[in-house]
Formats: structure tokens, sequence, C-alpha cells
């Protein structure tokens, strides 16, 4: 007898498909290697969530209608949609286009691109098949830190370290693909989405230098990636960390200081809502990077008040994966305090 997470998607499954709800499961299940819904982690259950979705549904629902039957799904699979990605809406109001994921995962695809050319002519390479193993490093470096901000090269320079990947020539692919999963499921899965960030793996597994067969498709060694991948993610929900925490305060008040300054605001301007917001648009571009900046280029509403508790989500929501809640409710009040120009 099915019970828990099982019985609820099948009855949600039939009142869409019918008597061919358990069938379609079944098969969705086996695909992901899952048994009981009960006993998978979070990210597993992300991607299922996904896959029921665009596999199943998306072929039998209108956009509307598949919008609210996703939100419905993630209800019933106990997963807060919120805590995973960028939020798109606050307080009843949209801030974010529909299609904010799909431009995201555009612009990831060109700037990645981009990037990686523009650090191969830095270093006089015509391709990657040419770079030492402190060449890539150096170019994952600054991959990540064009699209997910200096904080997201300091915490990637630490995985570097822990992984013992400071001679990628001789790390064990093992661990090259941790790092690539790390960076997939940490940073960009928060702009596109578990299942999307996972299908973006070309140019993060070409400075690896690692084979893309490998990691397309199941194999027990990616099965067993993803789950230590989840493990840490879970980890860091719950550990603190004062190293990072550190790190995103200190350059959160610089980057405020550098934005009061470059709109020649002090202490004594009578600083509004618009400038203050502006101030915040800043720093949370140059903290996250080019993902972020890009985002925010795409702000549709006017209203001061919700866009300034809309980038304070955001932040908040980034930073559920790479830290405890603790800790990112304290960076998120320095970046509050900051954007003030106290």
């Amino acid at each position: 007898m099915e019970n828990g997470k099982n019985a609820r998607v099948i009855a949600f499954l039939q009142g869409y498909t019918g008597k061919s709800a358990l069938l379609l499961l079944d098969r969705l299940k086996k695909k992901h290697n899952i048994g009981d819904l009960d006993s998978v982690g979070k990210m597993e259950s992300m991607n299922f969530a996904d896959s029921l979705i665009s596999e199943i549904l998306a072929p039998l629902l209108s956009k509307g209608r598949l919008q609210m039957a996703r939100s419905q799904l993630l209800g019933i699979m106990e997963l807060s949609e919120s805590a995973e990605g960028m939020p798109d809406s606050i307080d009843g109001v949209r801030v974010l286009p529909e299609n904010i994921k799909d431009e995201e995962s555009k612009h990831y695809e060109s700037i990645s691109g981009f990037i990686i050319k523009q650090e191969m002519q830095k270093y006089g390479l015509k391709t990657l098949r040419e770079a030492d193993s402190q060449t890539r490093i150096r170019i994952i470096e600054a991959f990540v830190e064009g699209l997910f901000g200096p904080t997201g090269r300091s915490i990637v320079e630490a995985k570097i370290g822990e992984l013992s990947l400071k001679d990628l020539t001789r790390a064990p692919a093992y661990n090259r693909i941790l790092l690539i999963e790390y960076i997939l499921q940490s940073m960009l899965a928060f702009y596109v989405g578990p299942s999307k960030a996972r299908m973006l793996r070309s140019e993060l597994a070409s400075i690896m230098d690692v084979d893309v067969s490998i990691i397309q498709g199941p194999n027990p060694q990616m099965e067993e990636v993803m789950r230590r991948v989840e493990a840490y993610k879970e980890k860091v929900r719950v550990t603190s960390n004062p190293a990072i925490r550190q790190d995103f305060e200190d350059l959160s008040e610089y980057y405020g200081k550098q934005a009061a300054s470059e709109l020649l605001l002090s202490p004594a301007s009578e600083v509004n809502a618009s400038m203050r917001n502006q101030v915040l648009t800043r720093v949370l571009s140059r903290l996250l990077g080019g993902m972020t900046e890009h985002a925010f280029s795409y702000i549709l509403t006017q209203d001061e008040t919700v866009k300034s508790k809309f980038m304070l989500r955001y932040l908040k929501n980034y930073l559920l994966n790479l830290m405890s809640e603790e800790d990112a409710d304290a960076v998120v009040l320095r970046v509050k305090g900051g954007s003030a120009v106290a």
C-alpha cells in the first residue's frame, strides 16, 4: 500500500492523467532510480518534480495551468521553491518576468563562453588543451567570479583546496566532477533550477578536463557525486561558517561604500528609497556577480518598497545555498544597513 508522498503524488497525477498515473509515476521513479519518494533528499526530489512537470504534464496543460500544477506539486512533495532559487514576486507583485529562468540560462551560456575565450586570450591559448594545471585553475576562478561574484570565487578557491585540486592533471576525475557539480548545484541552480543547471556542464567540463560523456546520463559515479553534493548543501544550511559569513559581510560593506561614493552620497545626504535601492542594486550585483546583474536588469516594478524587499529576499534565498539561515540573516542585516548609507 502506497503512503506518504508517494500516495499524494499519485492522487495529484491522477487528476491530470487518470488511470495511467501509477504507470507514468513508476516509469519516472525508475528513470531517476527512486524507490520511495519519502526516502530521497531535497535535490533529488526537486529534480524529480521538475521531470514530472516537464515530461508528463507540460504536453497536457497550458502554461498558466502548468505553473499552478507545479506549485501544487511542490507543496505535496514538501519542497520550498523560494529556498531553492530566485523569487519572482513579492507581496503578490511580480518583480521578475515569467521567463526569467530561460533568460538566465541563455545569459549563462553566452557569458560563460565569452569568459573562457577572454581568459584563453589572456594566457595566449588557442585551445584549452594547451592549458596547464595552474592556468586551468585560474580560468575556473575567473569563470566563477565573472558569473557568481568575488564571494563565489572565494568559496570555490576553498573547495579546490578541500578537494586537493591544485594539480588538475593528477587529481582524480571524481574530485573534478565534484567541483563541477558543486558550482552548478550550489550557485547556478539558484538562477536556472537544478535540472537545467545539470545540463549546462560543457564549459566547466572543458576547463576541468573531464570527458562530458562521464557526466551525462545516470551512472553510479554521478549518483554518488550528487548525493555528496546534496549532503554538503544540507550540512551548510545548519552549520555556521564564520569565514564565509565574514567574507560576504566585509565585501558588502566595501561595495556599499563604493556605490555610495559613485552616487555622491554621504552620511549627511538626504537619502530616499530610490537612492537606497540604487546602492542595494550595485552592492548585490557586484557581490554576487554577472548572473545577478543580468537578473536585476529585468526588474519590472517601479515600487521602491517592493523592490527593496525583493532584493533582500533574493539575497537571503541565494545565501541559503551557501550558509546556515542564522548566518544568512546576519549577512542580509549587514547589507540592509549598508544600503541605507548610515
